[in-house]
């Protein structure tokens, strides 16, 4: 992970937002720039949680694992503004592989305005994200 986005842009030849929402790395850029945050976030409040994701041989994904208490707190990150059903797919792919473990609720965490739950996974604006999983996990 690229620990400041805006130098990442820079070397990506991203001058504005404008250019950003088109470009091809926007997803990767926002997913990076969400787990960055956490890890200074855990790290000034001192907190000791397993940060990992997982992926499978055929691409689904869970980008970040969250493990905390004995529990894993997964959660999905995508750059969209419109909730889509199939961002959870990595999340119910994961479920069935992890059936055995405590797992807690997981989150998926997007530019989409609004919060709600869907499908047992609770839905949060990239702007309550380290709210939400500051708070979650305790």
């Amino acid at each position: 992970y690229f620990h400041d986005t805006g130098l990442a842009c820079w070397l990506l030849g991203i001058s504005g937002t404008d250019m950003l929402h088109i470009h091809p790395m926007r997803g990767a850029l926002f997913e990076n720039m969400l787990m960055v945050e956490y890890l200074k976030y855990c790290r000034h409040f001192g907190l000791m949680r397993g940060l990992s994701f997982w992926r499978d041989h055929i691409g689904n994904e869970v980008d970040l694992l969250i493990e905390h208490g004995g529990r894993l707190w997964p959660v999905e990150m995508k750059s969209g503004a419109t909730f889509q059903g199939e961002w959870l797919r990595g999340l119910a792919t994961w479920r069935r592989h992890a059936a055995q473990a405590d797992i807690a609720q997981a989150q998926l965490i997007s530019d989409a305005p609004h919060r709600g739950e869907h499908s047992g996974t609770l839905l949060r604006p990239w702007r309550d994200a380290l709210q939400a999983l500051g708070t979650s996990p305790d």
